[in-house]
């Protein structure tokens, strides 16, 4: 059962003018970690739509399950192309996102060919409970969002709060059309496997491309912010629970937590759909 109302928000995010270099954080280490990250998405975006479309035709069209995978498909559709937009906007600037992106598209087939259709909705409901990760660490801790450049924030804010309200939605597909407890865990470690590679070859190239990052004082603030203690620390850290507890064979996504953290930030989706929901013109 999804835990929120799944609408697909189709917006207009506008990436223009100069945007600061270390854009997050004011720290190379943690913009490159999240550029290399966010530069995936598009590919990886449209990999989770066509594992989940896949069985579509499987579900009972008049089921709440049937019209949440709609709402899932159309918002991941969206977040592919606003991430396609600031992976140009980025490649602008000087970042190499054309060729992470590249790197993304060849290792997805490379995963359709060897993988069957149950495991790549295995890997999804997987991957899906990362991006929930990260969107509930959003979320959860404002203070991530106020140090995002205020060019990239809206849709920084946008996809988490998105991300939080589909979270059930791949996983619920894959309960009801397989439901295999060893195929689930045995996907999500792979997932956890090849997304922790692709983003370490990411920082890499992204590190190559702008030797600032490597300096001390840029890496030891980064893994401060990842894995430390104390104030605007240890966000990544913070997520081992929440990781571990999908290993639980009666795990579910939903929980009340994450529907009234939602319900926190619904005001500033609507501010958000605003300024930004797109607007036919004739």
């Amino acid at each position: 059962m999804s835990i929120h109302n799944i609408k697909p928000r189709r917006m207009d995010f506008q990436f223009d003018g100069e945007v600061d270099r270390d854009w997050l954080a004011n720290n190379p280490f943690l913009t490159h970690f999240f550029t290399g990250f966010a530069a995936q998405f598009p590919e990886g975006e449209r990999f989770m739509i066509d594992a989940v479309k896949h069985y579509r035709n499987q579900l009972d069209k008049q089921s709440n399950l049937s019209r949440e995978v709609a709402g899932f498909i159309g918002q991941e559709a969206h977040h592919a192309y606003a991430h396609d937009q600031l992976n140009d906007f980025l490649a602008g600037q000087g970042a190499p996102t054309v060729a992470i992106d590249k790197q993304t598209k060849f290792a997805i087939k490379v995963i359709k060919k060897i993988c069957g259709p149950k495991a790549q909705l295995a890997m999804t409901a997987g991957l899906e409970h990362f991006t929930s990760m990260f969107g509930t660490a959003v979320l959860r801790n404002p203070e991530i969002a106020e140090s995002v450049h205020p060019m990239i924030r809206p849709m920084f804010v946008w996809h988490a709060i998105e991300e939080v309200e589909h979270n059930t939605v791949a996983y619920d597909v894959y309960q009801q059309l397989d439901g295999s407890y060893v195929r689930r865990i045995a996907m999500y470690l792979v997932s956890t496997v090849l997304l922790m590679t692709f983003i370490l070859l990411s920082q890499l190239r992204l590190a190559i491309n702008d030797p600032r990052a490597l300096a001390p004082k840029s890496i030891f603030g980064g893994i401060k912010w990842m894995f430390g203690f104390g104030k605007n620390s240890g966000y990544i850290r913070r997520m081992t629970p929440e990781f571990l507890q999908y290993f639980k064979p009666s795990f579910h996504p939903a929980n009340d937590e994450k529907q009234e953290m939602l319900e926190t930030w619904r005001e500033e989706m609507a501010s958000l759909e605003a300024r930004f929901l797109y607007k036919r013109t004739a």
